[in-house]
C-alpha cells in the first residue's frame, strides 16, 4: 500500500498537495465559487508523475478525506467537483470511480449528486458569454443527514471495483467491461 504525504500548509485557504511514495503528485484547490453562495468548487489535479492503476482508490480516498474535511468545516451545503481528462474515455472512467467512491467513503445518505455532460457555463454581461467544456462535472447537494465530520475508509477494503476502468467488481476474475484481470488486485 502507498503512503501519501499530504502538505496542509495552505489548508485554511482550500489548497492541498499531496504525494504518494512513488513520487506522484496531487493539487485539490477548493473554493466558493462566489461569496454567500454556499457552493463549493473542487478542482482535483495531477501535477507529475504516473498514477498507478493500484493506488486509484487510495488516492480517491484522500481526494475525499481532504475536500469534505474543508467543506464541514466551512459549511457549504453544495458541491460542484470538475473531473479532468486527456480524453472522454478517461474523463468517464474518473467520473465512475469518483461516484462509487462517493457512496462508499462518504456515505449513501449524506449527499444526493448529479453528472453533467459537457457543462454549458454562461457568464453574464459578456458576448458570447456562454462555454461549453469538454468534461464531466458531478454537482453534489447536501441532504438532511448530517455528514461526518472525519472520512476514514477500512483498513481492510475489499476492492469491489475495476480498478482500470471503475466498473463493479462482484468477484469477477477478469472485468466484464474492459477485461482486466481483477485476481490480483
Amino acid at each position: 500500500m502507498s503512503t501519501f504525504q499530504i502538505d496542509r500548509t495552505l489548508a485554511c485557504d482550500g489548497l492541498y498537495k499531496y504525494s504518494t511514495d512513488n513520487g506522484v503528485e496531487y493539487n485539490v484547490k477548493i473554493h466558493e465559487s462566489a461569496p454567500g453562495s454556499g457552493l463549493a468548487t473542487i478542482y482535483f489535479t495531477l501535477l507529475s508523475g504516473k498514477p498507478s492503476a493500484i493506488e486509484v482508490f487510495r488516492t480517491m480516498n484522500t481526494l475525499y478525506e481532504l475536500s469534505f474535511e474543508y467543506v464541514e468545516s466551512k459549511g457549504f451545503k453544495n458541491i460542484l467537483v470538475h473531473i479532468d481528462g486527456k480524453d472522454r474515455e478517461e474523463i468517464d472512467k474518473k467520473t465512475r470511480i469518483f461516484t462509487s467512491g462517493l457512496t462508499k467513503w462518504v456515505g449513501p445518505n449524506v449527499f444526493d449528486y448529479q453528472i453533467i455532460s459537457n457543462p454549458k457555463i454562461t457568464v453574464p454581461g459578456r458576448r458570447n458569454g456562454a462555454y461549453t467544456f469538454e468534461t464531466n462535472a458531478i454537482y453534489m447537494t447536501r441532504k438532511s443527514t448530517p455528514a461526518p465530520t472525519t472520512i476514514e475508509a477500512p483498513p481492510n477494503v475489499d476492492i469491489k471495483f475495476c480498478y482500470n476502468c471503475g466498473t463493479e467488481n462482484n468477484n469477477y476474475k477478469f472485468c466484464p467491461k474492459c477485461g482486466t484481470n481483477l485476481q490480483g488486485a
